[in-house]
């Protein structure tokens, strides 16, 4: 049994994992590098801030943005 600390939040199904890829796929470059530094690489907001030469609060929006699209996709597809 898998520790309940190393249990995903939420299961995904294949089907899901496949619709998120082409979601992201669909995203601009820059979008998915901010999202795989943030998520993936485990940047601070902070880093994200300075190695764009932009305001942590503009990371932030931007960040905002892009996982309201990724949501608004999936939520679309989802209803059919």
């Amino acid at each position: 049994m898998i520790p309940k600390a190393d249990r995903p939040l939420v299961q995904t199904t294949s089907e899901q994992n496949d619709q998120l890829a082409k979601v992201l796929h669909k995203l601009a470059a820059k979008d998915r590098q901010l999202l795989k530094a943030k998520y993936l690489d485990n940047q601070s907001i902070d880093q994200l801030a300075t190695q764009a030469g932009k305001s942590p609060a503009a990371i932030k929006m931007r960040l905002y943005r892009i996982r309201r699209k990724i949501r608004k996709v999936l939520g679309d597809s989802s209803n059919g």
